[in-house]
């Protein structure tokens, strides 16, 4: 079953800044802290394509029936 969501208040995490040490050093507690009090992010600047994106959703989606010989 899926359910429609209208708004979902999730931390925004720039992970461009994970290129640098002091980058890393200030990631580290926002996602911390984001997962645990949401359990996830919204994770901007990735480096991922939305090909990749839409390839990775695509596969979270399938179930293990469908994805079985």
């Amino acid at each position: 079953m899926t359910r429609a969501v209208e708004f979902a208040d999730l931390a925004i995490v720039d992970l461009s800044k994970a290129s640098t040490p002091e980058g890393r050093a200030e990631l580290h507690p926002q996602l911390r802290d984001a997962f645990r009090s949401h359990g996830f992010i919204y994770a901007i600047n990735h480096g991922y394509t939305q090909a990749q994106v839409g390839f990775v959703l695509m596969i979270l989606t399938t179930k293990v029936s469908e994805a079985l010989p």
